[in-house]
Parts: C-alpha cells; sequence; structure tokens
C-alpha cells in the first residue's frame, strides 16, 4: 500500500514537472511592459520599454512586421475600442501618445501632468483612462481623441 501510494506520489509530480507550455513561446529583444492583442487585426503589440518602441507580431504568420518607433520609455498600452488606434504612455516625458493602427504612426502627443502608469479604452470611439500617481493617491485622467 505505501509503495502504491509513493509510486502515486511519484508520477503526479513527474507530471507537475512537466507542464505543457500553451501557445508558442517567440523570443523578444529588450524589455517587454505590456501586451495588447488586435483580434480584428491578428496582431499582438508589445510595449518594449528599453528600445522605445511598440514590436507587432503578427499571429497567423508567426512572425514580427515593422516595430512602431514610440517616445523614450514607453510604458503601457490599450487599443481603442474601434481597434484604429493605440494609446501609448511615455514614462519619461509624462505624455500619451496616440498610434494609428492603418499607418503604424504616431499621429498625436498629449502632455499629461505626471507620468501614466496604466491605461485601459473605454467606453465606445475614442476615450481612454490613465491613471497617474498624484500626491499619495491615483487620479484617472480620462482623454477623449
Amino acid at each position: 500500500m505505501k509503495k502504491a501510494l509513493a509510486l502515486t506520489i511519484l508520477c503526479l509530480c513527474r507530471l507537475a514537472c512537466q507542464a505543457a507550455t500553451f501557445g508558442t513561446v517567440v523570443p523578444i529583444a529588450g524589455g517587454a511592459t505590456d501586451l495588447v492583442l488586435d483580434e480584428a487585426r491578428g496582431r499582438l503589440y508589445i510595449v518594449d520599454t528599453t528600445q522605445n518602441r511598440i514590436d507587432v507580431y503578427a499571429t497567423a504568420q508567426k512572425r514580427f512586421l515593422n516595430p512602431i518607433p514610440v517616445g523614450k520609455q514607453p510604458l503601457s498600452a490599450a487599443i481603442s475600442r474601434d481597434g484604429t488606434r493605440l494609446y501609448v504612455t511615455i514614462y519619461s516625458s509624462s505624455a500619451l501618445e496616440v498610434v494609428d493602427l492603418d499607418s503604424a504612426t504616431v499621429v498625436k502627443r498629449v502632455s499629461l501632468p505626471v507620468s501614466g502608469k496604466a491605461l485601459r479604452s473605454v467606453k465606445s470611439g475614442g476615450a481612454v483612462k490613465v491613471t497617474v500617481p498624484v500626491l499619495q493617491c491615483h487620479e484617472v485622467v480620462v482623454f477623449e481623441y
């Protein structure tokens, strides 16, 4: 009985050590701080803080496309509800950049009161919430484009 129990535990431990990988492992250069999935376009946007760009991965072709250059130290991103824009917080210059996803270029830059930490697209159209730290609490700035 003890041998059967020990064998069962050993088998379970071995299974736990051989965990499955879900999806495809893709090596990236630099440091990814945020990911945004664009299901309509079949793309994954990777915020690369160390290289000051948004890496674009085509999920169907399983390859990287041309990166989108943005300001210094991009931190987080959110896609607009209509899927046409990507909002990116730029930590070093306390700004929010708006990327047109059709042209893959920054089309607008908005100054924030302090460096933005997190982004979330809200409602429909062009509204996005940016969380910024203000005097030991967090203030939410709503930007409408």
